[in-house]
């Protein structure tokens, strides 16, 4: 598959081509790139070529086509991308996919690097700032031109504040070579040299100030690798030419594998224990850990990171830190549609912004800023600060939804303030979570379906694609296998279980035996915030069992259950969700989410209960797409909702804040029947009580717009 090409190396097309067709005859390439560079960087300094080679130890011979490198300033010149920071991405190494994923390696786009460089250097006074995983220190390029374009001053500042560590000899070198073109002079280019160091700063630790003489960095910035380090057979395969095609597994000895396989193991120990992680060596974590440890007091730290950051469960002591060891604690989400990096555009991450280090006083608030950007620069979508309460709840896990106005922070307070985490209901502390059986791991079970019901003794396997809200068996398995399966959709009302596979419940350990006797809830737990509806959860009958993209819930009863399904297919609580994830839906994530304060025995949730009973019922009367049976289930549904929304203390007021997430419901309603929602609309009356919005409803249903009915169902519907 094609990698996306990033905005950056689109407007430095120019600059690539003209590079590249100059080093094309050479024998070694990357030293070619560099020397162009080099001269290209004394272009622009007081420096010549020679006291450069001589300052430096490189070998930089010069290149005496000036027409080159004038057409290659022009190019950069008409990227709009300034000098320095241009020339940090010129001389990177290309990485293929096979090396981002192995060193946790995304360069970083100059729009995010100029991004960063203004927020650590608004307020900045003085002092040394490291970038501790540099590679050609495009970030440090973006605050030194942050401080020529607001002080002027910037051969000082270059010379005198800027150092940077990293593994690779040839990245140091790129630093140096973009660096330098803001020099006037050999004393400031021994200095700037002086300043970085080819070493794994992992392991130089809180150590790494003193070799460069100093106490600690007044700022730490930087976009550190993310990778997790944990070595595959598969992957070490390829780095050695084997060819490995998608879902092969490699099973053959390979040679050296298995010492290299020790060596990472040590090495994610050692550097494990130094950090304080658990479960496996995250890049990221060991560098954000190591960031605050070299940052001086009262110092700032600025590092993009995944946005695992802000809801993952293995860094919520990280969060609880942020929170109690600074001052003003400032967080910038991004989604990669902009094309900052080479991998998926959903991909979310974080830029931490953290000033003022180990205050006395706690943390109050946390600022979020939502961001987006053009192929030039990074905009402010929207802008909150949010109270710690939101950011992390009583339990100090869950970390920070994203509420991006003030009216989605309020409805949220409101659910919270009528809420209990799930993990601490009275109703709900006997729930058993499971994942069943591994889609991967446990394969070799599987059994393709050579018909409906299966041999005697095989258990259907309910993938998740076959789960809907209320619904279980909404698409059966057709033909073909993998990504070319073909699934049918099933009409509501006519929901059965068409798998793919089956299971010898003979090869089930005794626990998984036991538990799919039971009737128990499955959801699908791959989601995102822009589904159609992200929170989709059904019962699973007995003698079925899951695969890992639905994970199930085994409730103490079955009113329990019924209640915890109609809270779980509501709108409210599917917009709680949305708050929290990005793609997965994960039993950390559930089990923090917040449920209303209401009991079995409330009249409240016997009203849910029996609502809930009565669509499971509507569901297996077998009546298929008739209009009186669909009407019927919509109905059922929008009154469930309404409850919904009153049992978390909401009303009409917040409405439209919740339901205008939801731009997908109904759309192909709209399309159809000129702009209907019906299930907007039906949810509206039930909770208003409006007899004269339910009946507008009720006649567009009648006109053909279903309400309740997902967009993929309609479509079938209409054909």
């Amino acid at each position: 598959m094609t990698r996306p090409e990033t905005v950056e190396r689109k407007r430095l097309a120019r600059a690539y081509y003209l590079i590249d067709k100059h080093v094309s005859c050479s024998e070694d390439s990357v030293s070619a790139r560099l020397v162009l560079l080099e001269n290209v960087s004394c272009r622009c300094s007081g420096i010549s070529i020679d006291v450069y080679s001589s300052v430096t130890g490189y070998d930089c011979a010069n290149i005496s086509e000036d027409q080159l490198i004038d057409d290659l300033l022009a190019s950069i010149y008409e990227s709009g991308i300034p000098v320095a920071v241009a020339l940090t991405s010129l001389a990177r190494i290309e990485l293929d996919e096979l090396g981002t994923k192995r060193d946790g390696s995304v360069y970083t786009d100059f729009r995010l690097a100029e991004y960063l460089a203004s927020m650590i250097m608004n307020g900045y006074d003085e002092g040394a700032i490291i970038d501790p995983s540099c590679g050609t220190s495009i970030v440090l390029a973006a605050c030194a031109e942050y401080v020529r374009r607001v002080k002027g001053h910037e051969a000082d500042f270059v010379a005198n504040s800027l150092y940077g560590v990293d593994l690779s000899a040839t990245a140091i070198r790129g630093s140096l070579l973009a660096l330098a073109s803001y020099l006037n002079n050999e004393t400031e280019l021994q200095v700037l040299k002086s300043h970085f160091l080819c070493a794994d700063s992992l392991e130089l630790g809180s150590s790494m100030p003193q070799h460069f003489g100093l106490d600690g960095f007044a700022c730490v910035v930087g976009n550190p690798p993310w990778e997790r380090v944990r070595p595959s057979r598969n992957e070490y395969a390829r780095e050695r030419g084997v060819t490995v095609n998608y879902g092969e597994e490699i099973g053959r000895p390979l040679e050296g594998y298995e010492k290299h396989r020790a060596e990472n193991k040590a090495r994610s120990m050692q550097l494990s224990q130094i950090y304080g992680l658990k479960g496996g060596l995250d890049l990221y974590r060991a560098f954000l850990s190591l960031s605050i440890d070299i940052c001086l007091d009262g110092g700032s730290v600025a590092l993009y990171l995944p946005a695992g950051l802000i809801r993952s469960k293995s860094l919520a002591p990280v969060r609880v830190s942020l929170l109690t060891d600074f001052g003003e604690v400032e967080l910038s989400v991004f989604m990669n549609h902009a094309k900052f990096f080479a991998i998926d555009a959903r991909f979310k991450f974080v830029l931490a912004m953290l000033r003022g280090k180990r205050r006395v006083k706690k943390l109050d608030s946390v600022g979020f800023n939502y961001c987006t950007a053009d192929t030039s620069s990074v905009a402010v979508a929207s802008s909150l600060i949010l109270d710690d309460v939101l950011f992390c709840d009583s339990s100090g896990e869950l970390g920070a939804p994203e509420v991006k106005t003030e009216n989605e922070v309020s409805v949220l307070k409101v659910i919270w303030s009528h809420s209990d985490r799930m993990v601490e209901h009275s109703l709900f502390g006997a729930i058993r979570p499971m994942r069943e059986l591994d889609m991967t791991l446990d394969r070799y079970l599987f059994e393709r379906a050579s018909g409906l019901n299966g041999m005697q003794g095989e258990l259907p396997l309910i993938e998740g694609r076959m789960i809907s809200q209320f619904r279980c068996g909404c698409k059966g398995y057709l033909s073909g296998s993998g990504r070319s399966a073909k699934w049918e959709v099933v009409p509501i009302g006519n929901s059965r279980i068409k798998p793919q596979f089956f299971v010898k419940e003979s090869n089930l350990d005794q626990t998984l035996r036991t538990r799919v006797q039971h009737k128990r809830i499955g959801f699908c737990d791959i989601a995102g915030q822009t589904n159609e509806r992200a929170m989709q959860a059904a019962f699973v009958p007995e003698g079925c069992v899951c695969g890992n993209k639905v994970p199930t819930l085994l409730f103490a009863s079955e009113d329990a259950a019924m209640l915890w399904l109609g809270l779980a297919n509501s709108f409210v609580f599917d917009w709680v969700v949305r708050r929290y994830i990005t793609t997965t839906i994960n039993f950390f994530i559930l089990e923090n989410l917040p449920l209303p304060r209401i009991g079995l025995n409330d009249k409240l949730a016997q009203k849910v209960i029996d609502g809930v009973r009565r669509i499971v019922a509507l569901e297996k009367s077998d009546a298929g797409w008739s209009t009186e049976q669909l009407w019927a289930y919509a109905d059922e549904r929008a009154k469930l909702d309404a409850l919904v929304f009153e049992a978390y203390g909401l009303g009409i007021g917040e409405f439209e804040t919740i339901i205008s997430d939801f731009p997908l419901v109904d759309r192909v309603n709209a399309q159809l029947y000129g702009g209907a929602r019906p299930t907007i609309e039906l949810v509206r009356a039930a909770i208003t009580g409006d007899k004269k919005l339910r009946s507008k409803a009720k006649d567009t249903c009648e006109q053909g717009a279903m309400p309740y009915v997902p967009n993929e169902h309609m479509r079938n519907l209409v054909r």
